[in-house]
């Protein structure tokens, strides 16, 4: 603290560092000044004042008399009669300020939005705990209101009687007080706050219909992994044989709609043939019986421009074998899953969409009875 910075006693001082409800910007600023003090900018309409160990705001009326309709203060040297206000827990700053007479709670933190538009209405209750947790008591015969967080006092607000709030949202009990000199306050109103959090939704029929094609979704994919897993196995085991180019020639593409496992593949419209460049390799298999196979561009990392020229292909024995070119070798997994996989998320989506469609429709023709 220094000597710019002298103590507030809220009980004995006519102003606050200079300044009271009721005077207007201008003098509000010159009294700052004298102090040497520089009010700033707040909030557009508001000012606010901060010296080394106090901080003041002052909130103006909008009707055009540019009025301080609220004075807010906070900071160390703010006392009342010598007890420090800032961060005592309520019963010991009333204890302090006693007689207090008639307080009143506003569900809000009036330093923070003095003004609010919405207002608690008097039928809501309010639990003790919101209260102290982040509330304001006001203390009518004094125009002073002493804002909350966690149970101890955060700020001190001022306003004239013309300005003093209207709707409260209960007055200050004996319990409260009490509740105030909990051990373990800042904990308990700590576990409070999280549970208001809670939001508690009213039960959906629906539910149990998309928890069952969420499961139904995951066990496709888990299912799907596994098949992809095994197939990545399989050819990595691929044994790599030297073959060579017989023929050139156009042959369909293999369409999406062919990569998607055969249990699925009615929902995949077909599309129209697309045209490519085929490449015919003959092979002798492990066995050295001879075989074809017709690949695609996709199949070889460079393709091969001339009849004769030796190709490399992967293959792996079964009924029937597979050969394949070795880029398809290495993707091989991803290729044959992924399409399988967007028709599940695919089905997913629609099936959740799907089951909230009745219930919209009937909302929709009620509304318009």
């Amino acid at each position: 603290m220094n000597d710019k910075d002298p103590m507030l006693d809220l009980a004995e001082s006519q102003t606050w560092f200079g300044v009271r409800p009721g005077m207007t910007r201008a003098e509000v600023i010159a009294a700052l000044k004298a102090q040497g003090v520089e009010a700033e900018a707040y909030r557009g309409n508001d000012l606010m004042a901060v010296a080394d160990e106090w901080e003041l705001e002052m909130f103006f009326a909008t009707d055009g008399s540019d009025r301080v309709r609220q004075v807010s203060v906070s900071g160390e040297t703010v006392t009342w009669k010598g007890t420090q206000l800032m961060e005592a827990r309520l019963d010991a700053a009333l204890e302090a300020m006693e007689p207090i007479g008639p307080a009143m709670w506003q569900a809000a933190d009036a330093s923070g939005e003095p003004f609010p538009e919405v207002v608690v209405s008097p039928a809501e209750t309010v639990s003790d705990e919101r209260l102290l947790d982040e509330g304001t008591l006001w203390l009518a015969e004094r125009r002073m209101g002493l804002v909350l967080c966690a149970g101890e006092v955060i700020g001190v607000v001022w306003r004239e009687a013309r300005d003093f709030p209207t709707v409260f949202a209960g007055a200050l009990t004996a319990e409260q007080r009490e509740l105030t000199r909990r051990a373990d306050l800042a904990d308990y109103l700590r576990t409070k706050r999280r549970e208001r959090m809670v939001v508690v939704r009213a039960r959906d029929p629906l539910a149990p219909w998309r928890a069952l094609v969420t499961v139904l979704a995951l066990a496709a994919m888990a299912w799907l992994g596994r098949e992809g897993f095994r197939t990545w196995q399989r050819w990595q085991q691929a044994e790599i044989l030297t073959g060579k180019l017989v023929a050139m020639e156009p042959v369909p593409k293999r369409a999406f709609r062919e990569y998607v496992f055969p249990q699925l593949r009615w929902i995949v419209p077909p599309v129209g043939t697309v045209m490519v460049n085929g490449y015919r390799v003959e092979y002798l298999d492990p066995r050295g019986k001879r075989r074809e196979v017709m690949l695609e561009e996709g199949d070889f990392y460079v393709p091969p421009h001339e009849i004769g020229e030796e190709v490399q292909v992967g293959y792996v024995d079964g009924d029937p074998p597979e050969a394949k070119g070795p880029s398809r070798v290495r993707d091989v997994a991803f290729l044959e899953t992924m399409p399988t996989g967007i028709v599940i998320g695919v089905l997913y989506v629609v099936a959740v969409i799907g089951i909230g469609v009745p219930r919209a429709v009937m909302r929709i023709r009620r509304r318009g009875k």
